[in-house]
């Protein structure tokens, strides 16, 4: 989860450390933001090589890039892999000009206050049970004692120095650029691996996502929301960093204090109250879990499920103490699971992390003397062994001395949504992947699902494999380039739509996208792209007639998904009536000299034109397939195609254009384009110009492009859209 802050109870030294280590320098806040942005246009406005960007990429002393960052595991790792980043050069580009502006939550760093008033920053990395090592440069690690530490938090300022960029010329920074841009990942031969948006056909009408509640009166930061049981329509959401637990009724309106045990956690972006899991018979026992992070100990957190009891009559917390159920030292504050529920068989499941830093650089995925990175299962109505719980009998590694037997899987990084298919009664599992994958996997007992040796479905490090072993494979996984944080979701058993019932609804954090998917023996049959949530999808919930809610973590409110809004059935593709240059070069009249103004009519004597294929453009541009250059300000284009018989309403453009288009069908206008984009994309066709066309016959395309800076492409199409008409825009 993105976006840093400071945990409310820190001393006033530390607090005061870490709010001067996010101000600027006397040098940054001096720096002329017009001075910045004029850069930046010019870094755009040139064309990078990749093979001199690739150069300076390993200039360590000039650009630092590859003392922190490696590319496809191999180099330093302080700052996350380049494998596969692909991207918008600008957004490439505002990473190196603000590198605080949006830190990966792995790469977060931690301001370090110890008792001898010394104040570090870096990565905290664990150095055994007694010690941290502190990471502060790629080349530079400080070995502190836990009992050194007196307080910690979280930092707003990236390891990533400020001003790097500042002994570049532009033309050399873009083509660093340029090099970054081409590390984009080859497409997936693989049904059940996305690695590009195309490869997920998104629904032919999304879900509707309807807000509940008062939306007048968000929750701050929830994580959390589920029914309370025994009261139909109440349900619970959590407030992590406030460690409260709130009841809510009459659909949402009227909410109410269900407990506070703010005072039990450490809160922090990602620390604090992160569960609740209501016992089986909780209408009459009144008991109830929670999974929390406990204030810290010689500078050390303890993930911790403590039980509760609720008030007799159900609606609140009855103050009693709460009871410890079991602890789990972390070193960090990420990578530490944020889940548990009850399974069908009575039992409490617990998910979680490798506890980081990155990599697993331990092996505690694969490390089975450790709870770390697992799946464990737990029976809390009785206790064994000087234990505050007992382990099931069957749990698969009851028994084996090189094991924790409360372990029932392993091979996980970051299990932070789970959930249960009662049908099924399968245990569906969001993995938060390291560097390029996502995962989406149903858990068995005594299963290896792979991490660290594998990522999603490849090979990640074989330091910690072993011959004997069998790793499961997800159901699904997806690339950074859709999203690149999972949040595991639930499979839907509603009545509102019976065309997504048994699929398992899931998203993405941080783009928003939200998936169904449907398996037989865990292959993935089917997937579709059912909405864009309207806020950044931290948890999923679901009520007891089995619809499915999703938590928004910034705007703090709740949104139902209305499944029978929607149409499922994947858009068909569009039909292409007139090919762009994507597939195959097609050839075109181009000129990058002014011409007349009836330069768009068919009458119009184009001779004196050259012949060359498209698209047009300059290489490096995102999404564009340049088969000719063009690198001048201005480039005209035309185009003669006889437009087979048909319905001129289904018709549509296709066009990837950077920057400013101006297209024409037969002399008239069918559409302006300012800006850019990143890919091909669909666009509405002008009434007049539809008019304009003859199906049947003879016509013609001319497009006009003008590059104002960056990256430029000019590519074209027409394509037929199945069912209604397009309107024009």
């Amino acid at each position: 989860m993105n976006g840093l802050g400071i945990p409310t109870r820190l001393s006033r030294s530390l607090a005061a450390a870490t709010l001067i280590a996010a101000l600027p320098s006397s040098d940054a806040s001096a720096q002329d933001a017009p001075a910045t942005g004029e850069y930046r246009r010019a870094v755009l406005a040139a064309t990078g090589d990749a093979g001199r960007g690739r150069r300076l990429f390993e200039d360590v002393a000039r650009t630092r890039c590859a003392g922190c960052h490696p590319v496809a595991g191999k180099g330093a790792a302080l700052g996350p892999d380049f494998a596969g980043l692909g991207g918008e050069r600008s957004e490439i580009l505002d990473s190196i000009l603000d590198p605080s502006a949006k830190i990966h939550p792995d790469y977060v760093s931690t301001v370090v206050a110890l008792t001898s008033g010394r104040v570090l920053q870096g990565l905290v990395r664990p150095a055994g049970d007694a010690a941290v090592e502190i990471a502060v440069a790629a080349d530079q690690a400080v070995r502190v004692a836990r009992a050194d530490i007196e307080e910690q938090a979280p930092s707003r300022v990236s390891l990533m120095p400020a001003g790097l960029h500042e002994g570049l010329a532009p033309g050399e920074t873009a083509d660093l650029l340029a090099f970054l841009a081409s590390l984009a990942p080859a497409r997936s031969a693989s049904p059940r691996e996305a690695v590009d948006p195309r490869d997920v056909p998104r629904a032919a009408v999304p879900v509707a996502f309807r807000p509940w509640g008062d939306a007048s009166r968000p929750f701050q930061r929830p994580v959390w929301f589920g029914p309370l049981p025994g009261l139909p329509g109440g349900a619970v959401v959590i407030e992590m960093q406030r460690g409260r637990l709130w009841l809510l009724e009459d659909e949402g309106r009227r909410r109410s204090p269900f407990v506070d045990v703010g005072a039990e956690t450490t809160p922090g972006e990602l620390t604090g109250l992160t569960s609740v899991a209501f016992h089986p018979d909780f209408v009459h026992n009144r008991r109830y879990f929670l999974k929390l992070h406990s204030p810290r100990d010689g500078g050390r957190l303890t993930v911790r499920v403590i039980e509760r009891k609720a008030a007799l009559d159900g609606l609140r917390d009855s103050g009693e103490p709460s009871r410890p159920v079991i602890d789990i030292p972390v070193s960090g504050e990420t990578h530490d699971g944020g889940y548990m529920a009850f399974g069908p068989d009575g039992f409490l499941y617990l998910g979680m992390g490798d506890d980081g830093p990155q990599n697993d650089p331990h092996g505690r995925g694969q490390d089975l003397s450790t709870l770390l990175g697992k799946f464990l299962r737990i029976d809390v109505d009785r206790a064994e062994g000087g234990r505050a719980y007992a382990v099931p009998p069957d749990n698969p590694f009851a028994g084996r001395p090189d094991a924790r037997p409360e372990i029932w899987a392993s091979g996980f990084r970051e299990p932070w949504r789970f959930s249960f298919d009662p049908p099924s009664g399968d245990l569906w599992v969001g993995d938060v992947g390291e560097g390029q994958y996502e995962e989406v996997t149903i858990v068995r007992a005594g299963e290896n699902h792979g991490w660290n040796v594998y990522e999603a479905f490849h090979p990640f490090s074989d330091r910690y494999a072993r011959p004997d072993a069998r790793y499961v494979a997800p159901v699904f996984a997806y690339h950074h380039r859709l999203g690149v944080s999972v949040t595991g979701g639930y499979v839907y058993r509603g009545a509102k739509n019976p065309a997504l019932v048994g699929k398992y609804v899931f998203g993405d954090f941080e783009t928003r996208r939200v998936w169904a998917i449907e398996q037989r023996d865990r292959a993935l049959t089917s997937i579709v792209e059912i909405g864009r949530a309207p806020d950044r999808v931290v948890s999923f919930g679901l009520d007891s007639e089995g619809e499915i809610y999703v938590v928004g973590l910034d705007r703090g409110l709740i949104h139902r998904i209305d499944a029978a809004s929607a149409d499922l059935t994947p858009a068909t593709p569009a039909r292409e009536v007139l090919a762009t240059s994507r597939r195959e070069p097609v050839a075109w009249r181009r000129t990058e000299a002014r011409p007349p103004a009836e330069w768009t009519r068919e009458g119009f004597d184009d001779a004196a034109w050259a012949e060359a294929p498209g698209g047009f453009g300059s290489r490096g541009t995102p999404g564009a397939v340049v088969r000719t250059e063009w690198r001048s300000r201005e480039l005209w284009l035309r185009r003669g195609f006889d437009l087979p018989a048909g319905d001129p309403s289904r018709l549509a453009l296709s066009v990837h254009h950077d920057e400013d288009a101006e297209i024409y069908l037969n002399g008239v206008l069918a559409a302006r384009l300012p800006g850019f984009v990143a890919d091909y994309q669909e666009i509405p066709i002008s009434d007049e110009a539809r008019a304009a066309l003859r199906p049947g016959g003879r016509n013609l395309l001319a497009v006009h492009c003008r590059q104002n800076g960056g990256g430029q492409y000019i590519d074209v199409g027409i394509v037929e859209r199945p069912g209604r008409p397009t309107a024009a825009r």
